[in-house]
């Protein structure tokens, strides 16, 4: 045994009843030098750390079972520090003496490794910035030892687009170019860091009013403002900032303050600074509270699915009806839908609405027998639902599930929705269409009009905006001109072409001239329950062609 103990690389060391040091095996000695004469000797030479590893951990375990494991740091010869993994053991002798052995095994390399894999965790890889994990565990120190700072929550403008037309090289370009400006913006005291994607979050020690916050959150949005050159053109970089202030706020409220002061300044234009106010708050706590409520009407069926009809421009009979969610809440009152959609997609509640109308809208259909022959029903498919994974499923099951034949079914998708990832917008609508089901581009014309990419997507009706129709008379040679150029631009792409907001007989009559194929609007019904929409179409079948 002594053989093994002198020849082996780890480091051994006996201690007597008095924790007496009295023996060293060639490996310790070698490193930390010769036995000293007591165990207070050895403690001289550990530092604090290990001491009071010593006194609160290592004799109370000794005492209480007889052996100890851990991590100790003993000092060297050279006078650097060396880290060890150990084990302490209790040993009594056939004479009844009592000593102790401590085995040591050198864990430099692992605790480097552990050190590196650490700096990773809490280190953004592609630009080298603090990553989201070292922000929240600073902003909480911070917020324990000062209320004194304000957090700067920026994102780059218009960056999904270079990912979608330049690729995610550009991307990755234009995210450590905006990283290496905004270091160079910050004061000493400041940190940045990548909160995720093309979000980055400053955090602005010792700052206590808007007047202060806000000339330094200029200075970092000129410092990021100015072209970079990827690819043959440069590109432009800016951001749109937040600034949320502290006080009697956490951490992660504190970040959503900056987070929704930011989304302000994306909606004022971009570019710009703005600051989270107690208007914001209660907007936020009202976004908070109306998820809530949303996600317990979910789970209760309390929402409701109305019917509006679409009639043929040429007879005001109905060809068609689009279903449209509606949520009244007794203490919330009346909830607009587009709030509604806003919510949703904010919460992830998005896919389990959509998947709701779906299904009402299919056990509508059902439930209508021969009152829904020759009809199309269409529901509305926000840019959230055309990511869904779970979008084709969802409609292939309601379809079978309440036995409806898919060319009844029209799904219909605003121009800006399709637009968020044309490619990918054009797989999911081939996909759709696999199914039999319809597809309607609904707003037409304020969005991206574009003929090259209306022609990559499957679509089979065009529904021209309101704005078109708004204001249509027969004195209005402009107004018709431009509704008349958007017909027949649905027409050239061999399109049907609905007109949503009709609301008086010279409108109709208008766009029956233009060529319009359908209509939709006042003129013809609201929005009704299910309920009441037999009686609606019952009503619209019985209209002679002049719409009297």
């Amino acid at each position: 045994l002594t053989e093994v103990l002198e020849n082996t690389t780890d480091y051994v060391s006996i201690f007597d009843a008095e924790l007496n040091l009295i023996w060293r095996n060639p490996a310790a000695a070698a490193v930390f030098g010769p036995a000293p004469a007591a165990v207070a000797e050895v403690l001289a030479q550990a530092p604090r750390a290990t001491r009071m590893t010593m006194t609160r951990s290592i004799l109370p375990d000794l005492h209480s079972s007889g052996s100890w494991r851990g991590e100790l740091e003993l000092r060297r010869t050279d006078g650097a520090l060396t880290p060890l993994e150990a084990t302490i053991l209790v040993h009594d002798s056939a004479g009844g003496d009592r000593f102790f052995s401590m085995m040591g095994r050198d864990i430099t390399d692992r605790k480097r490794l552990e050190s590196r894999l650490e700096a990773r965790a809490r280190h953004d890889q592609l630009t080298g910035l603090p990553n989201r994990l070292f922000l929240s565990e600073r902003l909480e120190t911070m917020l324990g030892v000062q209320r004194r700072l304000a957090l700067l929550f920026i994102d780059l403008d218009q960056f999904k687009a270079v990912n979608d037309s330049q690729g995610h090289d550009a991307g990755d370009r234009l995210l450590v170019t905006a990283s290496e400006r905004l270091r160079n913006a910050l004061r000493p005291s400041d940190v940045v860091a990548r909160f995720g994607g093309d979000e980055f979050v400053i955090l602005l020690p010792d700052i206590d009013s808007v007047d202060a916050a806000v000339p330094l959150a200029e200075r970092v949005l000129d410092h990021l403002r100015g072209p970079v050159q990827i690819g043959p053109m440069p590109l432009y970089l800016t951001g749109s900032a937040g600034i949320a202030l502290s006080g009697d706020v956490d951490a992660t409220t504190l970040i959503s303050n900056a987070d929704a002061a930011m989304y302000k300044a994306k909606g004022e234009g971009r570019d710009r600074v703005a600051v989270f106010t107690d208007e914001l708050r209660a907007r936020s706590l009202q976004r908070l509270e109306t998820a809530h409520l949303l996600r317990s009407a979910l789970e209760n069926q309390e929402l409701d699915v109305w019917f509006q009809p679409i009639v043929a421009t040429s007879t005001g009979r109905p060809i068609g009806v689009e279903a449209l969610v509606r949520w009244r809440h007794e203490e919330l009152g009346s909830i607009p839908t587009y709030h509604l959609i806003e919510v949703a997609e904010e919460t992830g509640l998005i896919h389990a609405l959509g998947t709701a109308v779906l299904s009402t809208t299919c056990a509508t259909i059902a439930a209508l027998g021969d009152d829904a022959r020759g009809l199309t029903f269409s529901v509305n498919l926000s840019a959230h639902q055309l990511a869904d994974p779970l979008l084709i499923e969802a409609l292939d099951d309601a379809l079978t599930r309440h036995r409806v034949d898919p060319q009844q079914l029209f799904c219909e998708v605003t121009e800006s929705a399709v637009m968020v990832d044309v490619a990918d917008s054009a797989r999911v609508l081939d996909q759709i269409r696999a199914l039999g089901v319809g597809i309607a581009i609904d707003d037409f014309g304020t969005g991206y009009s574009s003929l090259a990419y209306l022609q990559r997507f499957a679509v089979d009706v065009l529904k021209i905006d309101r704005e078109f129709v708004t204001g249509l008379t027969l004195a209005s040679d402009w107004k018709r001109s431009l509704a008349g150029a958007v017909i027949s631009l649905g027409h050239s792409l061999g399109l049907r072409v609905v007109a949503e907001g009709v609301e008086d007989r010279e409108q109709a009559e208008i766009l029956r001239i233009l060529g319009c194929n359908g209509m939709q609007g006042y003129l013809f019904s609201e929005a009704v329950p299910a309920s009441d929409l037999p009686a609606v179409l019952s009503r619209l079948r019985q209209v002679r062609p002049e719409l009297d």
